[in-house]
């Protein structure tokens, strides 16, 4: 629908966490309303088409908010694509879409697309080695883990034995307490 990878549209939910925030279902997945998958649009057209920096669309978002324009605005006030009057929009026409309010060389200065597509992919390339530190660290937490279940059941049993043999040596004594009456 989009047409961006899973992993982008996280990276980019950590980079604009003010303007994109899905909703979590009860399972915990990721729900993106009409709104959000407006705005992955506009983060998409200014970084890719506009090939401005992460910053500068972050820029530009926000002074979309800040001067009291509602980022986004409904299908029925921008001009309909349809062949003729009669026809049917289509699915995208019915979705909010996001109108930028600054020039491209106002917040920050484009970028060659290649350049863009470049810093995106090296940056998809960070969060996938970043993932895999993840893994491995959850993996060694894991380990800690059960070497220390395993010391805890080890303490355990040296803690019953040692409870036992107090016992039989409390039972010695009063045996031998009752002897010496």
């Amino acid at each position: 629908m989009l047409d961006v990878k899973p992993f982008v549209l996280r990276f980019w939910e950590g980079e604009f966490t003010d303007v994109l925030v899905p909703v979590r279902t009860p399972a915990g997945q990721r729900a993106y309303t009409e709104a959000n998958i407006a705005t992955v649009r506009e983060i998409k057209r200014l970084l890719y088409e506009e090939g401005l920096t992460i910053e500068g669309a972050k820029k530009r978002l926000s002074a979309q908010a800040e001067s009291g324009q509602p980022a986004v605005t409904s299908a029925a006030a921008m001009p309909s694509t349809a062949a003729s009057p009669d026809a049917a929009p289509s699915r995208d026409a019915a979705l909010p879409l996001l109108q930028p309010t600054l020039p491209p060389a106002a917040v920050a200065g484009p970028m060659p697309a290649a350049t863009a597509q470049a810093i995106a992919s090296a940056k998809a390339r960070g969060a996938a080695e970043a993932g895999k530190s993840a893994r491995a660290a959850l993996a060694a937490a894991d380990s800690l883990i059960s070497a220390a279940e395993v010391r805890a059941a080890k303490a355990d049993a040296r803690a019953g034995a040692l409870a036992r043999a107090l016992a039989d040596a409390a039972r010695e004594l009063a045996a031998l307490r009752d002897m010496l009456r």
